[in-house]
């Protein structure tokens, strides 16, 4: 899975399954945003994957609150 990991200036940092790689912005959907899940087709047009996106920034966000539960009962 790739995602977008931060913003450099005009170079976006890709985290694909660990391995981070820099990106031109310009190559990304202008709507691009850092966590955001992207994919390429077989003509190298990237696009969010926003289902996917939304469904792991849900997926942290539970992470955080149970996080936040358990240190709160220590």
């Amino acid at each position: 899975m790739k995602s977008i990991d931060r913003f450099e200036g005009d170079i976006a940092i890709i985290d694909d399954d660990g391995k981070l790689y820099g990106m031109r912005r310009d190559m990304l959907p202008s709507d691009a945003a850092e966590g955001d899940i992207i994919a390429a087709d077989e003509h190298g047009n990237i696009t969010i994957q926003k289902e996917a996106t939304d469904a792991w920034r849900l997926s942290l966000r539970q992470r955080l609150k149970l996080l936040s539960d358990e240190s709160e009962r220590d």
